[in-house]
């Protein structure tokens, strides 16, 4: 008892500096970049310092934490590097595959698949670390608080260029990049909120930095985000063993409708025009997927090296590698909810921890977004916090998924 005891000080310790670089390693990728205020006509989009100093090196300072606690994993092995989780092979491999595909269309892309197999790469040596649940649980916690406060600084200092065409984009390059950043977060944090048998002296601050994100989530004015937030908390409502009444169960429902509502209504009293967004989003939904439809049908089985459209990730998938890599991303997909299920029906006979249901809530709520999002294929955007939550979900999954 002792023993046990005298070590939690030298657990706490060997882990405070992974969480703290890990934090900031996550927390850097979706900042807006400096060059990206050229795609928004008549908006001038730069950030407030230290924001915009943060955002010009995010990347080239990301990869350096994470090199930092990659080594620093090797050094503390506890695991054999072959020892991998499926569901990480898949992906992982889908998005190299994906990325070399850009590269063989054009040359120019070489950075981006050094950078893509880099990011997997780094991410999977960390995971070997023995507490990853414990170091990654926190690191998520952390880059919320961060990712908050980022917002709060932005937002006292100029709310003016956290808004585009009524909608909310924080301080990321796009609304639907904030809402499913914001509610990949927030499923990460939800599990630990209600979790009665550990005592958690920052619960305080989980719920705040919760319902803040959440705002977001609404500000942002992204269904997609609604979509990733219920896919998680459906999974983890059902894997967390809580006998629910039908009462609790209509208060979700009503809860889950009022924040369409609000989306509908914010968007509603936002649109200068006589069209209704969700009306013409629909419309540029279906358009995107028929060009991604035609250039899959120009080349199916390798497809046509790139596309222009990231409205799927599933669609852009096939129309980048064709039936190769759309066939592994699918899989991918099939897999995470397979897992999910295999979950649901584990926690018949015991106890899920909050860690992984908080992991597996992210990792399905973002998978199903992907499939009206772009984030989820490396070749489109190569370096994104969906990017990092998915892959860090992944690898830190238990090793038999």
């Amino acid at each position: 008892m002792n023993a046990a005891i005298n070590s939690i000080p030298i657990k706490s310790f060997i882990s405070i500096d992974l969480i703290i670089f890990c934090s900031f390693a996550i927390f850097l990728s979706p900042l807006r970049l400096e060059n990206l205020s050229s795609f928004y006509s008549n908006t001038s989009l730069l950030l407030s310092e230290p924001l915009a100093t943060l955002s010009k090196y995010s990347i080239p300072l990301s990869l350096s934490i994470l090199c930092i606690l990659s080594t620093y994993s090797l050094w503390e092995k506890k695991r054999s590097f072959w020892s991998l989780n499926k569901i990480f092979i898949i992906y992982a491999i889908t998005n190299i595959v994906g990325i070399f595909r850009t590269v063989i269309y054009s040359d120019e892309n070489l950075s981006r698949f050094i950078l893509g197999t880099a990011l997997i790469l780094l991410i999977y040596i960390i995971s070997f670390k023995k507490f990853r649940f414990l170091v990654f649980e926190k690191a998520f916690f952390y880059t919320s608080v961060i990712f908050v406060a980022g917002h709060l600084y932005q937002w006292i200092i100029d709310p003016s260029v956290m808004q585009w065409k009524g909608r909310w984009m924080g301080i990321v390059a796009h609304p639907n990049h904030l809402g499913a950043y914001s509610a990949g977060l927030l499923l990460t944090l939800l599990p630990s909120l209600f979790n009665k048998s550990k005592y958690n002296p920052n619960k305080l601050l989980r719920l705040s930095t919760s319902v803040l994100l959440l705002l977001l989530c609404l500000l942002s004015g992204s269904r997609t985000s609604l979509l990733i937030l219920s896919g998680g908390i459906i999974f983890q409502l059902a894997a967390s063993r809580i006998k629910w009444k039908s009462s609790h169960l209509i208060i979700i429902a009503l809860i889950i409708l009022g924040m369409f509502a609000i989306i509908y209504l914010t968007q509603t009293l936002n649109n200068d025009s006589d069209e209704m967004r969700i009306t013409t989003t629909e419309n540029t939904r279906i358009d995107a997927w028929k060009t991604q439809f035609q250039d899959f049908g120009s080349n199916p089985l390798f497809g046509a090296g790139k596309t222009e459209k990231t409205e799927s990730s599933l669609f852009a998938a096939m129309s980048i590698g064709g039936i190769l890599v759309g066939l592994g991303y699918f899989t991918f997909i099939l897999s995470v909810v397979y897992r999910c299920i295999r979950t649901i029906q584990e926690s018949k006979f015991r106890q899920i921890s909050s860690s992984q249901l908080a992991f597996q809530g992210a990792l399905l709520g973002l998978t199903l977004g992907s499939l009206f999002e772009g984030y989820g294929l490396m070749a489109l955007q190569v370096y994104s916090l969906c990017n990092v939550m998915i892959l860090i979900c992944c690898a830190s999954l238990e090793r038999q998924a």
